[in-house]
Formats: structure tokens, C-alpha cells, sequence
């Protein structure tokens, strides 16, 4: 059974954020990955309830996790994204500015809103190298380089702890299935060694990603 992933940009089960991309399958002559739809359906802002959003832990400090990072990705739906003047991008952080004044108080205001603008800059670089929209098709190779480039803006935009908050466990479905495509695609495996490849892949999987397949 063929699986789909999204990668989100910063985005993001949300956006996630919400980048793209590609299709593993079961037929072994297509050479080409093809794109799938987000994992997860942007919702209205006024869907999100954002006092239960931002939340702290017990030193007070934000909490970053796949909650808030859909919280963003729903305000900044990769769909319309490429399409927005910076009018609509100031109006979107704005919005969201506003929330966090209205719910957040001291270190933590200022550690929302830290990750807010950072967050903004990293989907405004994703629209400017067109990583934040599908594309009509990939190779594993091409699949391969674009994550590679959408994890380098990641990295060089969001702390590492929100980082690995937000994306860890889909980079993982993201590899698993780079990984899958690449077996299932090589002339040189019989059908028996593909499914013993995938099966030995699986078990590489830490137990919540292993849950998807």
C-alpha cells in the first residue's frame, strides 16, 4: 500500500506547515515520485482555540510541540502563502501578535513571539525557493535534495529544540519513505528482498512513527 508524506517547511500535522511532496509505490517501473495532498486540512483561525495553544510548562517557559506548530501552520495555510502580498503576511503575524499579547505574559510573551517571527521568516523562505508548494513529480533523488534543502532553512531559522519539536517525527516518516521508494524502485531486488529490505526499515522506526505504517 502506497503512503504519502508532506513536509512541512516549518511548518508545518499542521503545515504542517506544509510542504510537499512525495508518493512512494508498490510499482517498481516508475521512476517518478508524485505529489500528495497535505496531511492535514488547514483550519480557520477562528476553529483554533488559542488559549489552549500556548501553553507552559512547569518553569514557565512555552511549550513547542505538533499543537502549536498546526496552530501556525492553520494561520499560515501553504496554499495561499505564494500568493500573499506582504500586506497579508503582516496582517497573519499580526493577528497572531495580538493572541499572544492577549494570553502571554513576561519571558514567555517574549519567547512566543520570538518563535512567531522566526517561524514567519522561515515559511517566507520556503515560498521564496518555492519549497513551500508541491511540485508535479519527483524523483527519489530530487525528493531527496529538496528535503535536504527544507531542513537546512529549518535548521537555520528555528532553535533546535523547536525544530526537533515540530519536525522530528515527520523527518523520520519523511527518510522511511525516501528509504521505501529508493527498494522498491532497484532493478537489482527480487520482490523477496524488497519486502525483507522494507520490513527491516520498519523496524527502525521509534514506535510512534512505526504506528503509521
Amino acid at each position: 500500500m502506497s503512503r504519502r508524506i508532506w513536509v512541512s517547511g516549518a511548518v508545518l500535522s499542521g503545515v504542517v506547515v506544509a510542504v510537499v511532496i512525495w508518493r512512494s509505490g508498490s510499482d517498481t517501473s516508475n521512476q517518478t515520485l508524485q505529489p500528495a495532498a497535505p496531511s492535514v486540512v488547514a483550519v480557520p483561525a477562528s476553529g483554533l482555540a488559542a488559549s489552549g495553544i500556548f501553553r507552559l510548562d512547569s518553569a514557565g517557559h512555552l511549550i513547542t510541540d505538533q499543537r502549536l506548530r498546526s496552530y501556525l501552520d492553520a494561520r499560515f495555510p501553504a496554499q495561499a502563502l505564494a500568493h500573499w502580498s506582504p500586506a497579508q503576511w503582516s496582517t497573519a503575524q499580526q493577528a497572531v501578535l495580538i493572541e499572544i499579547q492577549s494570553l502571554l505574559h513576561g519571558q514567555a510573551a517574549i519567547q512566543a513571539t520570538q518563535l512567531l517571527s522566526a517561524y514567519v521568516s522561515l515559511r517566507q523562505a520556503l515560498v521564496a525557493q518555492h519549497l513551500d508548494q508541491p511540485a508535479e513529480q519527483f524523483t527519489v533523488q530530487e525528493a531527496s535534495r529538496q528535503l535536504a534543502s527544507i531542513q537546512a532553512l529549518r535548521q537555520h531559522y528555528l532553535p533546535e529544540s523547536v525544530n526537533q519539536d515540530f519536525y522530528a517525527q515527520q523527518d523520520e516518516h519523511d527518510h522511511y519513505l525516501l528509504s521505501q521508494s529508493d527498494i522498491m524502485q532497484n532493478p537489482a531486488l527480487s520482490n523477496a528482498e524488497k519486502l525483507a529490505a522494507i520490513q527491516k526499515l520498519q523496524s527502525s522506526l521509534h514506535t510512534a512513527s512505526r504506528r503509521a505504517y
